[in-house]
């Protein structure tokens, strides 16, 4: 033993030399021009080796290595240095991994190498190491190697090895899931299997089959693998791991035809959605009118607004409100806040966006200095709401429309009912005519309303009052009673029609289901008693997790079904009033 540890001495580490070998081919030198390179190892050992090797035999700077590991328990500094890595200009060159670094870290922005200094006995982990550089948004061809020790007559744990690398490219190529090879979806559990798999004398083929592996039967094999290693399997315990009942036959000609039977009777997604009305092209033209309408409106806060629009490149400048940044400017991320006395810039065009986005990811960690003009943006929200705050509660603005007529008017109103949790499930729109003190019996809508007073086309602002305000004030409790009247008629109408109809439907759809997954557990716990055999644990489990998941689908149906039911009386909100005087 002392001469073969004396000559392997001699001849050095040769998985390390050929690492080293692998570098200096893809160009890497350890200086700033070098690719980055990311390399994973099992053990912290080996990883302190390979940082003191990479500076001693390449001269790295001790700032162009870094060290990725569970036993820095300093969140903030590994968060650094992953964001280091993603930098341009960073001097960080290579990044040493061990798999505390293989799930939630992103390093493909500016490196497409990695190396595995050993591979680990699972298919899972293996794939999660790959997926920090072969991942969306990487511009660059992966490559991947694998580090492979070899003898002369490949030992069966170099057999294994291969095969995993073999698996892997080919789950990752045609099944997707990697952890539906051994159906044990467990990267420990995967380990476990294989390393007990070959105690026990079996060939790394069988240990990794060409097909997937069903989830019982691998909970089983293991049990019996485990069973085995613990001296206490039985000659029924193994025979009920290997011999194991076949699962119930899937009729997938018949399951195909119900799918497309409930398709048939679905109502075509468009037929569901509409588009809502609006009074602006675009969401650049809604935020300029709502800009030009609280620049000096005290709900924006004690000083103006500073902001610019350019009508032709579509993009506005906002330097953000005091109240603002008090209540809205932290849901953002800290990245996204432009420095003191910088404007926000938000911009209609995505691609300008996609641009500085794609700028950004050469330095990760920094926010594109363009954001997005829509909605949904926190500075656009915060607008939008201090556009409803600059009428008081119980006030709506009046708007005289000669073309209505004299001794007409028409109120915009919105009728809301809501569920147990105060989601709202109705929210309509309803317009309603008066002439003179009496309300007409028709409803229009909100397309109608705008329709009929011209608000797409612009209403003139001729400053002068309405002389029927007072009378127009006194028609408003009348209104409100008769629109709480019709959302109710109308919510009444379509919960007993169209809802009913369609609830109904799908709760039998529902039962139908629960009735045959529970037929077919059962006929898998058949399968076992039957034969006089008592139903093992493993499957036992797997049966009560099954029924369980039957009973939450369910629930949730239940849930659902509840949630479009609507409490208490409507609630009706008068939004604006136009006159024709």
């Amino acid at each position: 033993i002392r001469d073969l540890v004396v000559a392997s001495r001699e001849r050095g580490f040769g998985k390390l030399a050929r690492l080293l070998e692998e570098l200096r081919v893809i160009g890497f030198a350890g200086g700033k021009r070098s690719p980055r390179v990311v390399i994973f190892s099992e053990r912290i050992a080996t990883l302190e080796l390979l940082e003191k090797t990479l500076i001693s035999q390449l001269g790295m700077k001790p700032d162009a290595v870094g060290v990725f590991t569970a036993r820095d328990t300093d969140e903030k500094a590994q968060r650094a240095l992953v964001e280091s890595f993603g930098h341009k200009d960073s001097p960080l060159r290579a990044l040493l991994c061990s798999d505390a670094a293989s799930e939630g870290v992103n390093l493909h922005h500016q490196c497409h190498h990695l190396f595995h200094f050993d591979v680990p006995w699972s298919l899972i982990r293996l794939t999660q190491r790959n997926g920090r550089i072969d991942r969306f948004g990487q511009h660059e061809t992966p490559h991947l190697r694998y580090l492979v020790t070899r003898t002369s007559a490949q030992t069966a744990d170099q057999h294994v090895v291969a095969r995993l690398i073999e698996k892997e490219r080919e789950v990752e190529r045609q099944l997707g899931d990697p952890g539906a090879l051994l159906g044990l979806y467990d990267a420990e559990r995967e380990e476990t299997f294989l390393l007990k798999g070959l105690a026990s004398g079996k060939d790394a083929t069988e240990l990794l089959p060409e097909a997937p592996r069903a989830a019982l039967a691998a909970d089983a094999a293991l049990d019996s693998l485990e069973s085995v290693d613990d001296g206490s399997a039985t000659a029924t315990a193994a025979a009920s791991a290997v011999d194991e009942p076949d699962e119930p036959a899937i009729d997938l000609l018949a399951l195909l035809a119900e799918v497309q039977k409930d398709q048939a009777r679905t109502p075509p997604l468009e037929s569901l959605v509409s588009q809502a009305p609006s009074l602006f092209a675009s969401d650049f033209d809604l935020l300029v009118a709502a800009l030009r309408h609280l620049e000096d409106h005290p709900v924006v806060g004690p000083e103006p607004l500073r902001w610019e629009a350019n009508a032709e490149d579509r993009y506005v400048t906002l330097h953000a409100p005091e109240p603002f940044r008090r209540h809205r400017e932290g849901f953002l991320p800290r990245e996204g806040i432009p420095e003191k006395d910088a404007p926000y810039r938000l911009v209609m065009g995505r691609e300008l966006v996609m641009t500085k986005l794609r700028a950004a990811l050469d330095e990760e960690g920094r926010w594109p200095d363009w954001h997005l003009l829509w909605e949904q943006h926190p500075l656009v929200e915060w607008i939008l709401d201090a556009l409803g705050s600059a009428y008081a509660r119980g006030e709506a603005p009046l708007l005289r429309v000669p073309s209505l007529g004299r001794d007409n008017a028409l109120f915009l109103l919105q009728g809301s009912m809501f569920n147990h949790e105060s989601e709202a499930v109705v929210a309509r729109w309803m317009g309603l005519v008066t002439h003179g003190g009496a309300i007409a019996a028709e409803t229009l809508s909100l397309e109608q309303v705008i329709e009929r007073v011209g608000l797409q086309q612009g209403l003139v602002n001729t400053g002068k009052l309405s002389e029927r305000s007072k009378h127009l004030q006194g028609l408003v409790p009348a209104l409100v009673k008769d629109a709480t009247e019709r959302v109710l008629a109308e919510r009444q109408g379509f919960v007993k029609g169209e809802l009913a109809k369609r609830a109904r439907a799908e709760t039998r759809r529902i039962e139908r289901w629960v009735t045959e997954s529970h037929a077919v557990l059962d006929r898998a716990a058949a399968a076992w008693t039957q034969r006089g055999a008592r139903v093992p644990r493993h499957v036992e489990e797997r049966l009560v997790r099954e029924r369980a998941e039957i009973l939450r689908v369910k629930e949730n149906h239940e849930q659902l079904l509840k949630s479009l039911q609507a409490t208490g009386a409507p609630y009706v909100r008068l939004a604006a009033v136009f006159t024709g005087d």
